[in-house]
């Protein structure tokens, strides 16, 4: 076990076969990688001890919040953080999230109610990934643009209750944005937002009526991908097109109809 590095459990396992498949990892004191773990089955506190560990990633199920005690441990040395709680009806468990002060990366998958504002004291965290998440509201974008480093950010399949506003200011760091199959009409990037970005993909957002008026004062913008949009999104960003003069400073823009082609 002194040798073992890294393990990944596949994400179907029950809680009792993920149980079953570490009865040893805690006694990996040299492990740097530990990937879909169950909450249910594990206390996190039989991990923290592991102090070469990374990259963490644990899912939650039915019954597991009640019986996971991470609430007064830190990971210091954790780089890389990823919480799936598809798998239950139980929103992400921020507490978690927390006791990693350090993290780089971040990706939650499932239902988020809120996201609170001490997520501002991850001031190493230049990567978030959300996924699956249900609903976003303005005051959760509110905290996201104000996350000190975050360089990427990647929201796949979602729902924003609202316009999404940018605000001038937010996200100072951004460089790449990637927004995959979400429900949302409207996208709002006031001047002075997202100062620094550099990448953008729009990706089957089929409800979205245009790219947000704003996206011209965005200097730093070199590349903009939009991918299997509805034609009437298209035509506004070609040449001679009412969206055209939004992206016309941006070096490369390419627009793709079919996804099998990404």
């Amino acid at each position: 076990m002194e040798k073992l590095r890294h393990i990944y459990l596949p994400s179907h396992l029950s809680a009792r076969e993920r149980h079953e498949r570490l009865l040893f990892a805690t006694e990996a004191v040299n492990l740097h990688t530990l990937v879909n773990i169950c909450i249910q089955a594990f206390d996190l506190d039989d991990f923290v001890k592991l102090t070469n560990l990374r990259k963490l990633g644990v899912i939650t199920f039915e019954g597991g919040e009640k019986k996971e005690k991470g609430t007064n441990i830190i990971f210091k040395h954790l780089h890389s953080l990823s919480v799936d709680s598809r798998f239950s009806d139980l929103p992400i468990p921020w507490n978690i999230v927390l006791s990693c002060p350090n993290i780089y990366k971040l990706r939650l998958l499932g239902h988020i109610t809120g996201l609170p504002e001490e997520l501002l004291c991850l001031t190493n965290l230049t990567k978030l990934t959300l996924h699956e998440f249900g609903n976003l509201k303005d005051d959760h974008i509110k905290v996201l643009e104000k996350l000190p480093s975050l360089r990427m950010l990647f929201v796949f399949r979602g729902k924003f209750s609202g316009p999404l506003v940018c605000s001038e200011g937010g996200f100072p760091f951004l460089e790449i944005l990637i927004l995959f199959s979400l429900e949302f009409k409207e996208w709002k990037v006031e001047k002075g937002a997202m100062p620094s970005l550099r990448v953008l993909f729009i990706i089957h957002c089929l409800e979205l009526e245009a790219v947000p008026d704003g996206l011209q004062y965005i200097t730093t913008l070199k590349k903009v991908m939009i991918h299997s949009m509805r034609p009437e999104f298209d035509s506004r960003l070609r040449e001679g097109g009412e969206d055209f003069y939004k992206i016309q400073h941006v070096q490369h823009v390419q627009s793709v109809k079919s996804i099998t082609n990404i």
